[in-house]
């Protein structure tokens, strides 16, 4: 091998051994936002076979759609997110935070200045070690670049034990479980991992790279340890309550449905899978209106999204066990084999009180008939649009749910159904910001039906991420629930006693959209619907579901001279105005009416690189 003599090489090569690594470790997909300084990265991740690149133009919204892809993937792979230099890097905060609090792996990967020109003024220069705190695993990679030479010379025979294979191993693995051990414990927390690496000029490496082939390592086989069920929940207990939010899995939902034990279940869980009686979904309702007394509770998850959940965990500290979930303060997790939870049930069949499940179930019951005829004297609800929405989306659907109102009005007005939707959510943070660019990610190479019900505000704030939709190949439906504003706040106790043009200009700042000149904008047709109409939800979407699976199929087109497909598969916006009762929010006297917007755009590259549009799915 010849030697390398200039930094471009240099540069390019570990940028090689790195990626290389990643990807024979498992690593699919990165994700690269333009810039200079990230050249070297760019470039050897473009020329990885086993990885696929996307390029995102706006940093936070990579971060997002990172997060969204790692959210949906089933197999725990972590993504990849490049920046360049500079504010870049800081524009992915938001996305990190989000990734960190909601327990997603996320390999990032920043390029620097080198050393010398930090603190200097030099030109898109910032102090970027460590720049996430507590956000982000951090490993300096600075020594490692140095030497790129002399441990590829020694270890280019596949050698697992140089030093640089361990450091990107270690990465790899903490980004996945948190430690670096192949035997994952039992309290393990996937977390974003941080790279940040200098490079000198100059940055384009234009040599050969035919000579510098890949290195490939093993996978590495991860061991999941269990804690014992044990004995330390004790025996002879009678009312035994489990509450779901968003980690379930059928041998809970089965041993439960055995011995007759109540399941407080979200719909971020196994809301939507199959009916068993014993799901409990208004347990919000249920909790406001009757003093509960269970004798143990067995939690599965993160922290719940009901407020009046949370207060009655708080008040059942005691007697609250997080059988799987990630360490919280006030609740220390204990890791189980799922497929025991049979055995602690049968220990106690003797003194369990059936009549407990058997009075929420009728407690549900009569919440249900309530809301339903609730609905049918007020149509103009978000509740009712949201519950039309799950009852018509395919059978293995994809849905994303934005935070505030949306979220808070699946868990109150939808109910345990028999079909398979797939719920995902930003409940780390619970932010607003990214909803859009994590629901993208979500949608890449998943052949479901992929759906977002956002709000408003939430749709105004990520606003930009339908442009960098069209030019990603994905499925993407999107319901804008327009309630004008972050009504959310009315449930703030005496603000609403504020001066009107004061509560809405610093609390709801309704965003008072063109919905049609957006749709314009981002090649989206347009179509109205009024209140009255609502139950068109069915129609829309079965229509769309069609159409995925029939018409928007390169294969069924007239060959072209093309490089690649695009097609921005839909957005659906149905704007509402809300006359709420059950939340407490009054019409304000406007017109309430439902937008709804479809586009279907595919965009053909010529050999010459051309873009060409070409309008299908009409």
């Amino acid at each position: 091998m010849k030697e390398i003599n200039s930094n471009s090489k240099k540069n390019y090569l570990f940028s090689h051994l790195i990626t290389s690594y990643f990807s024979s470790l498992g690593v699919r997909y990165a994700f690269l936002s333009p810039g200079s300084r990230n050249t070297p990265l760019t470039q050897a991740l473009i020329n990885n076979k086993n990885i696929k690149t996307f390029s995102i133009i706006d940093e936070r919204a990579s971060a997002f759609i990172g997060l969204g892809k790692t959210k949906s993937d089933k197999s725990n792979q972590p993504v990849i997110v490049v920046t360049t230099s500079g504010t870049a890097v800081a524009n992915l905060f938001p996305g990190i935070v989000e990734s960190f609090m909601s327990k997603q792996p996320i390999i990032i990967i920043t390029a620097d200045r080198p050393k010398k020109l930090i603190g200097t003024g030099s030109n898109q220069t910032i102090y970027q070690d460590n720049i996430f705190g507590k956000y982000a695993k951090y490993f300096d990679s600075n020594n490692f670049i140095k030497k790129t030479e002399e441990y590829y010379k020694k270890y280019i025979n596949e050698d697992q034990n140089n030093k640089l294979f361990n450091f990107i191993k270690n990465i790899y693995m903490t980004s996945i479980c948190g430690i670096n051990n192949e035997r994952v414990n039992r309290d393990f927390s996937p977390t974003p991992v941080h790279m940040n690496i200098p490079f000198d000029e100059p940055l384009y490496f234009s040599g050969s790279q035919s000579s510098i082939p890949e290195l490939k390592t093993n996978k590495i086989i991860f061991k999941r340890e269990y804690n014992s069920l044990g004995r330390n929940l004790g025996y002879n207990h009678s009312k035994i309550l489990i509450i779901c939010t968003d980690i379930c899995d059928m041998y809970i939902i089965k041993a439960a449905k055995k011995y007759h034990i109540p399941i407080f279940m979200e719909s971020r869980s196994m809301r939507y899978e199959k009916v068993f009686n014993n799901i409990i979904t208004s347990y919000d309702m249920i909790i406001k209106n009757e003093i509960l007394k269970p004798d143990i509770i067995l939690r599965f998850g993160s922290r719940p999204i009901s407020k009046k959940l949370n207060q009655f965990l708080d008040q059942n500290k005691k007697i609250t066990y997080l059988l799987q979930g990630f360490n919280e303060k006030d609740y220390k997790s204990n890791w189980i084999d799922t497929s025991k939870l049979n055995q602690y049930f049968k220990r106690n069949e003797k003194t369990i009180d059936k009549y407990w499940c058997d009075n929420l179930i009728k407690k549900q019951s009569i919440v249900k008939k309530y809301i339903d005829s609730f609905f049918k004297n007020i149509k103009s609800h978000e509740g009712n649009i949201i519950s039309e929405i799950i009852s018509y989306l395919p059978n293995k659907s994809n849905l994303m749910i934005g935070n505030s109102s949306p979220i808070r009005d699946l868990d109150t007005f939808t109910f345990n159904i028999d079909k398979s939707i797939n719920v995902l959510s930003n409940r780390g943070a619970s932010g607003i910001d990214g909803l859009i660019s994590t629901a993208i990610g979500m949608s890449i190479d998943n052949k479901s039906f992929n759906a977002l019900i956002i709000g408003d505000v939430s749709f105004y704030y990520d606003l930009s991420s339908l442009n960098i939709a069209k030019d990603i190949p994905i499925s993407l439906t999107i319901f804008i629930i327009n309630n004008q504003g972050g009504h959310i706040f009315d449930r703030l106790e005496g603000l609403k006693t504020q001066k009107k043009s004061i509560y809405e200009k610093y609390w709801i700042t309704p965003p008072e959209l063109d919905i049609k000149s957006l749709s314009k904008a981002f090649n989206c047709n347009y179509n109205h619907i009024g209140p009255s109409q609502y139950k068109k939800i069915g129609t829309i979407i079965n229509s769309l579901d069609s159409k995925d699976k029939k018409n928007c199929n390169p294969k069924n087109y007239p060959a072209y001279p093309q490089k690649s497909w695009n097609i921005f598969n839909a957005i659906v916006v149905l704007f509402q105005n809300i006359a709420e009762i059950f939340l407490g929010r009054k019409n304000q006297g406007r017109t309430p009416d439902m937008v709804w917007v479809h586009s279907r755009k595919c965009y053909m590259y010529s050999n010459d690189i051309e873009r060409l549009p070409f309008i299908i799915c009409r």
